[in-house]
């Protein structure tokens, strides 16, 4: 990460900061990919910052920057229940499929790298009703689960036990 050139690179520097540090404003949060390499206007970083659903929240410190996590699925997902949209889940490894309704892989993916901590994983690759979820390691799977039921919380787990 850090090489500037591409917005993914860029998107993923911001959301990677924004979950893992306290963000009080964009002259901070450009500062901080200053130092990574990413050279940006304040006006790109606004677009970015619409585009990822950044919203500023209050704390018991004060405002900071975090990932909106409530819209992440859009307006197609209110034609069904968003807790009905992932379908299941089975695991090998530290490897992790997971079944959506026909459509909608991309925003589970997206919900699920906006929830999930990079602690727990490398990332998700969408297709249109399948997500291939890789976990950091197999031990993390639990909690990985934990945090998916929090917003899927009808999604059949088909692993009981990943060796």
């Amino acid at each position: 990460m850090g090489d500037g050139k591409t917005k993914n690179a860029r998107l993923a520097a911001i959301t990677n900061i924004i979950r893992n540090q306290i963000i009080r404003s964009q002259e901070e949060l450009i500062s901080i990919l200053k130092e990574k390499g990413f050279v940006l206007t304040q006006a790109t970083l606004s677009r970015d910052l619409k585009e990822l659903q950044v919203v500023k929240v209050h704390t018991s410190q004060g405002y900071k920057y975090s990932i909106n996590t409530t819209g992440v699925l859009g307006h197609a997902a209110s034609i069904h229940s968003s807790q009905d949209i992932a379908l299941s889940i089975d695991a090998s490894g530290n490897l992790a499929v997971v079944k959506t309704l026909p459509g909608f892989a991309a925003a589970v993916a997206a919900t699920i790298d906006n929830i999930v901590p990079s602690e727990m994983i490398v990332g998700c690759v969408a297709g249109d009703d399948t997500i291939l979820v890789i976990l950091r390691s197999a031990e993390t799977y639990d909690m990985f689960m934990t945090n998916l039921m929090m917003v899927f919380p009808n999604i059949v787990n088909h692993a009981n036990k990943i060796e």
